[in-house]
């Protein structure tokens, strides 16, 4: 069955809108080991013999196929500096995984310039649902710069981050978009990163402001949405539009042919 230039025009037109709606909120996930994530003091690796750091990568107690960045508080070997960990990014949400074995209690802050913006928050880490701090609310049109600081106790405690998750926004492309039709719009559409090379520093005043950063519930922390299930869901009306489609251009064909079989074409003398 050939399909006309017109309708191999609309289904462009609605591929191109259907992936580029699911496009404008995707999420990107870092591990603590990123480059992007700058740890004062600098982590070092628990395997090393030198390693006297407040910060260390080690084996995630939930998966011993992963790492974590963790600390237990300011150690004498790196001349008692309390940990921070520090990360420049663009976007609305923001999504921090600990462990289920962190009991630390951390200071939570966030911060723009041009206009200044900024927001600060305490959250136990031992309270929340699957070791998942959330921070939505954040604006999308400039930098943010999180800051989270372990707050040290009377009574041992740990902190372990596992993993970032950074809801985005914008006219990129997903994988499938890029498998699908970005091949012929790369001269039009760029891939950019959410992270900044360029942290704001830390000594930036944190005024209150409207964004809300929090433990997260069992409910969220079940239902937030990844990656795979936004490729998923992209698939799913793509596919759908093409079905309904096609459908719509064999049904007009049969038509056309059912017309002509019923009123055959009239020659000269009949």
């Amino acid at each position: 069955m050939l399909v006309g230039s017109s309708a191999r025009c609309w289904l462009l037109l609605v591929c191109l809108a259907v992936l580029c709606a699911a496009a404008l909120a995707e999420n990107v996930t870092i591990q603590s080991t990123a480059s992007e994530i700058a740890y004062s003091p600098p982590a070092c690796n628990t395997t090393a013999a030198s390693c006297e750091s407040a910060w260390y990568v080690a084996i995630s107690p939930d998966d011993p196929t992963a790492l974590v960045t963790s600390t237990s508080g300011p150690t004498n070997g790196s001349a008692a500096l309390v940990p921070q960990l520090f990360l420049t990014f663009t976007g609305t949400a923001l999504y921090i995984r600990t462990s289920n074995a962190s009991t630390a209690v951390v200071n939570v802050s966030l911060a723009t310039h041009n206009p200044d913006f900024a927001i600060t928050a305490t959250v136990d880490t031992a309270e929340t649902a699957n070791g998942l701090i959330t921070v939505v609310g954040l604006p999308s049109d400039r930098p943010t710069t999180l800051t989270m600081m372990f707050v040290p106790s009377l009574t041992a405690t740990t902190l372990d981050v596992s993993n970032i998750t950074i809801v985005t926004t914008g006219n990129e492309c997903v994988s499938v978009f890029h498998l699908l039709v970005c091949s012929g719009l790369n001269a039009l559409w760029s891939r950019s990163s959410p992270f900044s090379s360029s942290p704001l520093p830390s000594s930036t005043a944190i005024p209150t402001f409207s964004p809300v950063v929090s433990p997260a519930t069992s409910s969220q922390a079940s239902s937030k949405q990844t990656h795979d299930d936004i490729i998923a869901e992209v698939l799913g009306a793509v596919l759908g539009v093409v079905v309904c489609l096609f459908a719509a251009v064999g049904l007009l064909f049969w038509k056309k042919r059912r017309r002509k079989q019923v009123y055959p074409p009239q020659t000269p003398g009949d």
